[in-house]
């Protein structure tokens, strides 16, 4: 396994083990996430949903998203920093990232970018601008 590979599983790892490590056990009980924050919204429009994420001056939240393929995610910057979404991905295998994230411009204070995710899988991403500030989307 080459490095790139290591490094994204890792992120991937690192990432779902927070998400573990947050949830309380009565969350557990019940099936709910403490990850759901209120400032987190799905907007239903049929049979699709669109999952909203805000870039923070602290990062993406919520950082971790489950969807279904169709749905789609729905980047706003809240911040006071410009973000540039882009996919991660191993840079010896271009398909290895899923492409829609990757915006053509920076979005300032008060701007979205969105993505339809079409394809199952899990996808990292991150701000182009901050490269160490990233996200998961998993499309079931």
């Amino acid at each position: 396994m080459n490095k790139a590979h290591l490094a994204l599983g890792l992120l991937a790892a690192v990432v779902l083990a927070t998400g573990v490590a947050l949830r309380s056990p009565s969350d557990l009980a019940t099936g709910t996430s403490s990850l759901a924050s209120p400032s987190v919204t799905t907007e239903d429009s049929g049979v699709h949903k669109t999952v909203n994420v805000t870039y923070t001056d602290t990062g993406f939240s919520p950082t971790v998203v489950s969807i279904k393929r169709g749905d789609s995610v729905l980047f706003l910057n809240a911040s006071g920093k410009s973000l540039r979404v882009a996919p991660i991905k191993d840079p010896k295998d271009a398909t290895s990232g899923y492409l829609g994230f990757e915006a053509s411009r920076s979005i300032h204070k008060g701007e979205t970018f969105g993505v339809t995710v079409t394809i199952p899988g899990i996808w990292g991403y991150k701000n182009l601008n901050s490269p160490t500030t990233v996200g998961v989307v998993i499309a079931e």
